[in-house]
């Protein structure tokens, strides 16, 4: 895996903020009224590659303090679940057990079963990026990691990472016919947690390999400590 080297500090000029999108007043007030029912927030940002220098600088954020983590989703070779809205998950954790989730995307937080909500591991969650915001439903659970690199390997079928309440779950909102042994590994990817000050909070530090090569960051935090105004959240 390629080292990240970080600018002295003397040398990191941090260039000057630009306006980008914004939430509507009609999305702002949505927003707002999703977060009575959802259990936290993520807030996500795509830095394009030549900023991620200044970025890393001006957010305090050292790579050499960060969790290590591998993360694999599964779907079809022509993203049948992505279509859907569905995310299927496992996650390898640096000296830690690793975790699964099964995720489906757009949900109305109003509308979430409340047997569903009592599930363990169940929770809702709002995600909000520049010009937008989503809610989604997610199932989690922990799995060993020797499950995980079998699974990835193709020598443990992939129904075996996940419990019986997320393979439910999974059952009653995927396209018919579509088990979870019918699914493809994409990945694993390298990411990054790390944990600092600015909004003290952790953050997942994301490669995304395109044709524009970015960085990719999310930040989790309690519903009550989201922006009272997103539409109007201080520059950094």
């Amino acid at each position: 895996m390629a080292e990240t080297a970080q600018l002295p500090a003397r040398t990191a000029r941090i260039p000057s903020a630009r306006t980008g999108p914004t939430l509507s007043s009609e999305q702002v007030a949505k927003l707002l009224n999703s977060l009575k029912g959802v259990d936290g927030v993520e807030l996500k940002l795509s830095v394009p590659d030549t900023g991620l220098r200044s970025t890393v600088n001006s957010l305090g954020m050292d790579p050499l303090d960060a969790e290590l983590r591998q993360v694999c989703f599964f779907d079809t070779p022509d993203l049948a679940l992505n279509k859907v809205g569905l995310v299927v998950r496992a996650r390898r954790v640096q000296r830690k057990s690793g975790d699964t989730v099964i995720k489906r995307r757009p949900v109305d937080p109003a509308t979430v079963p409340a047997d569903l909500r009592k599930t363990t591991g169940f929770g809702v969650e709002l995600d909000a990026m520049p010009g937008g915001f989503i809610c989604s439903a997610s199932l989690k659970a922990k799995v060993q990691d020797t499950k995980i690199r079998e699974a990835w390997a193709g020598r443990l079928p992939l129904r075996k990472l996940f419990t019986k309440e997320q393979r439910a779950f999974y059952a009653s909102v995927a396209p018919d016919g579509l088990s979870l042994d019918d699914l493809s590994p994409l990945g694993p990817v390298t990411v990054l947690k790390l944990k600092f000050t600015p909004l003290a909070s952790a953050g997942d530090s994301w490669p995304s390999y395109g044709a524009t090569p970015t960085g990719r960051g999310s930040w989790s935090c309690r519903p009550s400590a989201y922006p009272a105004n997103p539409s109007r959240s201080p520059r950094r």
